[in-house]
């Protein structure tokens, strides 16, 4: 069986995932999403968006200008 012991869409926004706001943290302690097998396609196919979310936190003191994928708030300018 495939599944993800932690889930690479956790800093998105938008992970399609069960998850609560708890203040400024995403809990996800009711989420199953990552370790469904059907899950696997949908999260690989959002690899670019996590990689792109890890970018503004990257540059987020620089000018470099990345636009935030969808779902993805731009909090670094």
């Amino acid at each position: 069986m495939v599944c993800f012991v932690i889930c690479p869409l956790y800093i998105l926004k938008d992970c399609k995932g069960n998850y609560k706001m708890i203040g400024d943290i995403k809990d996800c302690s009711g989420c199953t999403l990552p370790h469904q097998k059907e899950s696997y396609d949908y999260i690989i196919s959002r690899y670019q968006d996590v990689v792109k979310a890890f970018q503004l936190l990257d540059n987020k003191d620089t000018n470099d200008k990345i636009e935030a994928p969808e779902g993805i708030e731009d909090n670094a300018g």
